[in-house]
């Protein structure tokens, strides 16, 4: 995978940014400044880089230093993790609506940085955020990692979408990708109509995870065992009437934690479901972790509370092991489940996240990692399991655990 890690420091930041160009779009940008990781997790969404972010700085003066030295971070992991660029599409664009904002992108992964911007945001601050700054972080980021960018914002009246088209635009470019095709799997044909199967999983959208990369891998599984229709909704209707459902996410506790309980009953169905209809559930990344009684991510917030304990930073007893902990690491199994049914200690999966389970009862934790500590990997009780890791990204062994999910019975 081409991934790279940067870390940076001034007298005024202190930076480190994660990426891996062959990602999903898992993102865990934490700056200090809302507004800012706002776009940082768009880029990373739409690009399906992942991405981590880290920084601190002198905030107590304004966000200047901290969005463009972000910037610079970002454009030099990029360089990074390009290499050589052998084999990669150079140059890409992308003519992006969204309202009544209109974007076009045009980009060349050159070397020769130049940026053109031509984008008119009516107002000075969104929020507390001077929109300025869109321009210096660009400016920053095209610099440092050897772009050639031109933004144009056509149309556009609202502040918001004019700033927010160019920062989704250059993510859809399509630069950068492998030239190589990859096969395609018969498997991935649309389910014949007719089938005897009604069994339906729900993978539930409450706008807080890449969901492209789930809904895919789950559909796959679910053709080669047969376990029906697997939907990517935020409908709370089919959340009630599906037979299993898929909780991932992206990002923050707290944000996770606001956007499902506030997206129109959602929240409500999905708990019925479960708490009284017994469907099986499975969390993925964050969506394991809004399982527990509390988060301690930026604030306290209370969790769903169907495993007991608490979600945590991450802090590793080696020094040298850095936050977030960020790519493969191996599984220890510590209790039998079916979902780990063919799973053994030693296969691993992939991770991308800085706060972890701790459980108050062990017996809840069926697997964990070492990351200079333990790491809750997989938990479970009763028909609710959750997986730290993402299992759409970890190759076989993800891939088998989504098939388990899928037949389970409990």
């Amino acid at each position: 995978m081409r991934q790279s890690t940067i870390t940076r420091s001034t007298a005024e930041t202190q930076i480190s940014v994660t990426i891996n160009l062959d990602g999903t779009g898992v993102y865990d940008n934490q700056t200090g400044v809302g507004f800012f990781d706002h776009m940082l997790d768009q880029l990373a969404r739409h690009s399906l880089i992942d991405m981590s972010i880290r920084a601190t700085g002198d905030l107590h003066i304004d966000d200047h230093h901290t969005v463009e030295d972000t910037g610079i971070a970002l454009g030099q992991a990029l360089t990074q993790a390009l290499g050589d660029k052998r084999g990669i599409m150079r140059y890409g664009s992308c003519l992006l609506p969204m309202d009544d904002a209109l974007v076009r992108c045009a980009l060349d992964l050159s070397a020769r940085p130049f940026l053109i911007w031509n984008v008119d945001i009516p107002t000075q601050k969104i929020g507390t955020f001077d929109t300025e700054l869109v321009r210096e972080f660009f400016t920053a980021f095209a610099t440092h990692g050897g772009i050639t960018l031109h933004v144009d914002a056509l149309h556009g009246i609202n502040s918001h979408h004019n700033r927010r088209g160019p920062h989704s635009s250059p993510s859809h470019a399509p630069c950068a990708k492998r030239w190589r095709s990859i096969p395609a799997n018969p498997a991935t044909s649309p389910r014949p109509k007719g089938r005897c199967s009604a069994m339906l999983t729900a993978i539930i959208d409450y706008e807080s995870g890449n969901l492209h990369s789930a809904h895919k891998a789950f559909e796959r599984m679910a053709r080669e065992v047969d376990a029906g229709e697997v939907v990517v909704t935020s409908d709370a209707d089919v959340v009630a009437r599906a037979d299993r459902i898929v909780l991932p996410g992206d990002g923050a506790f707290p944000a996770c934690h606001t956007a499902l309980t506030g997206t129109g009953g959602l929240y409500e169905a999905m708990v019925e479901a479960v708490e009284i209809k017994g469907r099986p559930f499975l969390g993925i990344c964050v969506g394991m972790q809004l399982m527990a009684s509390w988060g301690r991510e930026y604030q306290n917030t209370k969790g769903l509370d169907w495993v007991g304990g608490e979600v945590v930073e991450i802090k590793p007893k080696d020094q040298t092991l850095k936050v977030p902990h960020m790519g493969w690491n191996d599984l220890i199994i510590t209790h039998p489940h079916a979902v780990l049914d063919g799973i053994a200690s030693g296969d691993h999966t992939y991770f991308v996240h800085s706060y972890h389970f701790k459980v108050a009862d062990t017996a809840h934790r069926l697997a964990h990692v070492d990351y200079g500590t333990d790491v809750t990997a997989v938990i479970g009780r009763d028909t609710m399991v959750g997986m730290q890791f993402h299992p759409e990204k970890s190759q076989g062994t993800g891939l088998r655990m989504i098939a388990n999910f899928l037949k389970w019975a409990p």
